[in-house]
């Protein structure tokens, strides 16, 4: 491996990790959002954490 390379891999994966740590903030705001819309406990219970299907 060259120190281009080397450089390039490094690159690919520091933009990799801020794209997903765009994507996780994005997601937690969404969360957020859906869970202060929450009004009742039945609601409250049938929420569903994580990733959306798709």
């Amino acid at each position: 491996m060259t120190a281009a390379s080397l450089m390039a891999l490094s690159e690919a994966t520091e933009q990799a990790m801020f794209a997903k740590g765009v994507e996780i903030n994005t997601r937690q705001l969404q969360m957020k959002a859906e869970v202060e819309a929450l009004t009742d406990l039945k609601a409250i219970r049938s929420y569903v954490v994580g990733w959306p299907a798709g």
